[in-house]
């Protein structure tokens, strides 16, 4: 068994609680056109800097396999993520125009 790594746990959890700010200034539109006081420049801080937490965890997984090798292994790892991801692509693609009334197209 190997050992957690705590930098990379502490990397991990920073990436996750920015996608959820990502997410939360997404569902309220926040935009903000001229910053005006203290608490606007604070949430467009925060806005901006939440907004690396896709490449955090593009630079966490880049580490974590480094060493790796390319063998049948790695590429059958691959093969989860990329089923996951179509099938919520394909739930996506579905629901969204039934819900906000709305299509891609």
């Amino acid at each position: 068994m190997r050992k957690r790594v705590f930098g990379l746990d502490l990397v991990r959890t920073i990436a996750i609680l920015l996608v959820v700010i990502v997410h939360v200034f997404m569902m309220n539109y926040f935009q903000i056109s001229t910053i005006k006081g203290t608490s606007s420049f604070i949430l467009l801080f925060i806005k901006n800097i939440s907004m690396a937490c896709v490449p955090l965890f593009i630079l966490l997984t880049g580490y974590l396999k480094y060493n790796k090798k390319l063998n049948k292994d790695h590429y059958k790892s691959i093969i989860n993520i990329l089923i996951t991801y179509l099938v919520i692509a394909i739930i996506t693609v579905l629901f969204i125009p039934f819900y906000f009334k709305n299509s891609f197209i």
